[in-house]
């Protein structure tokens, strides 16, 4: 999807705004691998990677407030918590971090971007 503004295509919602954050923030050329994790009627799954690191990014239809930011606090709360718990976590309880909970600027869905866990 793009809308034409003067000369330049601005992208809207979907895969092209996903890629838009993960160059923003730092990630790089990050791309959509093949494949999905599941999903719903309400949402699907995707792993997304560049060079470095892969995420596990989840898309909707419906709002952010609808979909996503509930789970966004609960990974956070969770992940918080298990890190203050001090000592070595990691074999006992992973939580993913939480990168980017947002609707898409069109106002036609969302996104949520996670650390991928193995």
């Amino acid at each position: 999807r793009g809308l034409l503004v003067g000369r330049q295509v601005v992208k809207m919602g979907g895969e092209g705004e996903i890629k838009d954050w993960f160059q923003k923030n730092g990630y790089g050329n990050v791309k959509k691998g093949g494949g999905s994790f599941g999903g719903s009627g309400w949402s699907s799954t995707a792993r997304w990677s560049n060079d470095d690191k892969s995420f596990f990014v989840k898309t909707s239809s419906r709002s952010v407030e609808k979909m996503f930011a509930g789970e966004a606090a609960g990974l956070r709360a969770m992940r918080t918590a298990a890190e203050a718990g001090g000592g070595d976590t990691s074999e006992i309880l992973k939580i993913p971090q939480v990168f980017a909970c947002e609707n898409y600027q069109d106002g036609h869905g969302s996104f949520i971007i996670m650390e991928f866990l193995s």
